[in-house]
């Protein structure tokens, strides 16, 4: 069987092709489904927090990005039933079980045919990310904005589409190549460069995709302002925007990922 790649969601075919029932098959997708919700509903109340504080800070809902993601917390801990009703999280929780079951589900389609597909099982988990992402910040802006909605300019769609394209790219493509880069030059061993690298990367990443995040709210609330103008919000909360990233990135990417690895080969039938 081909090279393993190193996944950002710690999925990899099994070593040897899977003889699978119908009935078998469906149990393995409840499983795949079911560990991508489980996942998704634990990282949603975070993720949301901070995608709202960088969505009201760019309106002027909120002077402060970690004023924002405070009180959201806050809001979590003293009502955490009406917190998982709310539009916000309904939409992060969805980007988030949409492609951690995009991730499991491809996975076991290559499991079954004991075949290694990394550029077809990245572009379907892009593909699922992308919409559901660009969708999320399109409610988003709506939701977190004093102004009437508004249909989202598509300077801000391609803003968004860029953060995420080049986030995907990075956290995909580069963690494999940069990891066999420290083993062969450095001599770092595969156990350690793997998950430092997973790690690292995306945090790395993180200056330079938050100001295309910011830039799409941005748009959205100042579609009259001129350039400079917009260049002076961007300037004034660019900083929150990224220690939001940074900690937004470890949520989805660590502890969302090794729960739904862990809860799918929990749920994963005998063979």
């Amino acid at each position: 069987m081909a090279a393993q790649q190193a996944s950002p969601f710690g999925l990899s075919p099994t070593a040897r092709a899977v003889q699978i029932s119908p009935t078998n098959l469906a149990q393995r997708a409840a499983g795949d489904i079911g560990s991508a919700m489980l996942a998704g509903f634990m990282v949603a109340p975070f993720v949301a927090a901070v995608d709202k504080a960088i969505a009201q800070v760019a309106s002027g809902q909120s002077s402060s990005t970690m004023k924002s993601a405070a009180a959201s917390m806050r809001e979590l801990m003293s009502n955490p039933v009406a917190y998982v009703k709310a539009p916000a999280f309904k939409y992060v929780f969805a980007l988030y079980a949409g492609t951690y079951g995009a991730a499991n589900l491809f996975t076991t389609f290559e499991e079954m045919k004991d075949k290694s597909m990394p550029l077809a099982k990245t572009s379907a988990i892009f593909a699922v990310n992308c919409s559901a992402a660009l969708y999320k910040d399109y409610k988003f802006a709506r939701l977190f904005s004093d102004k009437p909605p508004a249909p989202i300019p598509k300077p801000a769609l391609g803003s968004w589409f860029i953060r995420d394209w080049v986030s995907m790219a990075v956290i995909f493509a580069a963690p494999p190549k940069v990891a066999a880069h420290l083993e062969d030059t450095m001599g770092v061993s595969k156990e350690v460069a793997q998950p430092v690298v997973q790690f690292g990367l995306p945090l790395m990443l993180q200056p330079f995709v938050a100001p295309f995040h910011l830039y799409g709210y941005v748009l959205y609330n100042n579609q009259t302002a001129s350039w400079a103008e917009q260049k002076a919000i961007m300037r004034r909360e660019i900083w929150g925007a990224i220690q939001m990233r940074w900690l937004r990135i470890i949520a989805p990417f660590s502890i969302g990922t090794t729960l739904n690895k862990e809860v799918r080969n929990a749920l994963k039938p005998s063979q």
